[in-house]
Order: C-alpha cells, then sequence, then structure tokens
C-alpha cells in the first residue's frame, strides 16, 4: 500500500483520456483508509441540457461546464458507476449549483413534484432529485478505496 492519506482530484478527472485508469493506478498509491476528494462537472446541467435540445448545441467556451479541454462529460449516475468499476466506495457527494439556476432551485426545492420550463422544452412530475440535479453545475465527492 502506499502513502498517501488523502488525494484531491479537483476538477481534473474530466480532462483524462482514461479517468478510469488513473483512478485504478491511485489505489496503489493510497494507505489504508485514504480519502479521495473529488469535483466533477454535471452534464445533466439543465442550461447544457435545453441548448443541445432547443438549438441543436453542443458549444464548447474557454471555461465553465463544456470547457473546450473537457475530454469526459459525467452525470452522478455516471460517476458513481465509475466510482464501483474502479473499486471505490463512495462515502458523501454535495455540490455547487449554477449561479444562473440558484433563484429557480431557490424558488422550487420544497415542492414534492416540480414542472420546469427551459424555452420550449417542460420538464413535468420531477422529483426533488431529478430537479436538483438539473440545476447543479459540479458534484463535490469523498471516497475510499473499497
Amino acid at each position: 500500500a502506499g502513502g498517501f492519506d488523502a488525494v484531491i482530484a479537483a476538477d481534473i478527472l474530466e480532462h483524462l483520456v482514461n479517468p478510469w485508469q488513473l483512478l485504478l493506478r491511485l489505489k496503489a498509491a493510497l494507505a489504508p483508509g485514504a480519502q479521495v476528494l473529488a469535483s466533477i462537472p454535471n452534464v445533466r446541467n439543465l442550461q447544457v441540457v435545453s441548448d443541445l435540445v432547443l438549438n441543436g448545441r453542443w458549444t464548447y467556451r474557454e471555461l465553465g461546464l463544456l470547457d473546450v479541454t473537457h475530454l469526459r462529460f459525467f452525470t452522478f449516475t455516471e460517476i458513481k458507476q465509475m466510482l464501483e468499476e474502479t473499486g471505490y466506495r463512495l462515502e458523501a457527494s454535495s455540490a455547487n449549483l449554477s449561479p444562473a439556476l440558484v433563484a429557480l432551485y431557490e424558488k422550487n426545492r420544497h415542492q414534492e413534484k416540480v414542472s420546469v420550463r427551459a424555452g420550449r422544452v417542460v420538464l413535468d412530475d420531477l422529483t426533488q432529485r431529478e430537479f436538483y440535479e438539473l440545476c447543479v453545475e459540479q458534484f463535490l465527492l469523498r471516497c475510499r478505496a473499497a
């Protein structure tokens, strides 16, 4: 076993050709019980999804969710799957909301079911979890080797 008690992968995994390989190789460098902290952008973001569906656009930018240097795109489900496939156990997660979606989130966060309109796209009967994920810009994760 390695000697690192913690590794921080802040906004890096989405820039790699093969983040799965890095996570597998990283395990050898971890001390028993070590934590891996990661932040990963959320492609299941309402702004990204609505621009794709309504305008047929997946426009790369200098910064943000569609940063020109991003090679991989993840939803929360895909993040969890990648961690499981590479032998990690997700212990905790939180998120940063997209600044442009904070007001929408705050307005609807206590409703059991949420309806959202983004231009001509209408999403009805969303669970709170679905709605939350649509408002998230970045997931923050804490995991350990399983």
